[in-house]
Order: C-alpha cells, then structure tokens, then sequence
C-alpha cells in the first residue's frame, strides 16, 4: 500500500504512517511523527512494548484509528503494538 494514512490517538493526530506492509491483520510502517508533545508520548509509550508480549497480548497496545490521507472517510482501528526505530507495527482491531 502507498497511501498514507494519519494516525489519531487521544483525538489528536500523532503523525502519519507510509509505506505499509499487511500480512492478513498485522500491518507495519514508516512512522513520520507530527511535531507535538502527544506524538513524542506516543514514541514513548510505543517503543516501551516488546513486540513479542503485545503480538501475544494486543490488549497492552495503544488503540489508534487510522484515516485515509485521500479519503478521510475511510477509518480503520487498529492497536500499535509495538515501534522499533521509525517503524510502526499494528494489528487490526
């Protein structure tokens, strides 16, 4: 997939995701942060997970909603479960 889409956590948008990969409902990214506080929280907490807890367990990730940057209809949910230098991993929720 090329599109990009932007990532709304806590109602704010945290940055945007490019470049995604999907195998069936995992998906991974190119994470590209907005310039905010919330979006360096984000990382944070993000980059706190260990992948392989929240793969198992995606109940400790971060819910996010994405949405089209070409279609702002289309919203999708999503749980992060983990961000290993700019590379964002999700699992549809």
């Amino acid at each position: 997939m090329s599109e990009r889409y932007s990532i709304i956590w806590k109602e704010k948008i945290v940055g945007e995701i490019s470049d995604l990969i999907n195998d069936m409902w995992y998906f991974d990214g190119k994470f590209i942060p907005a310039d905010l506080e919330l979006a360096d929280e984000f990382i944070s907490l993000a980059s706190s997970f260990e992948l392989a807890n929240t793969f198992k367990d995606p109940s400790k990730g971060i819910r996010v909603v994405l949405t089209s940057k070409n279609q702002s209809s289309k919203k999708m949910d999503f749980v992060v479960l983990a961000i290993e230098g700019m590379n964002l991993s999700m699992r549809m929720f």
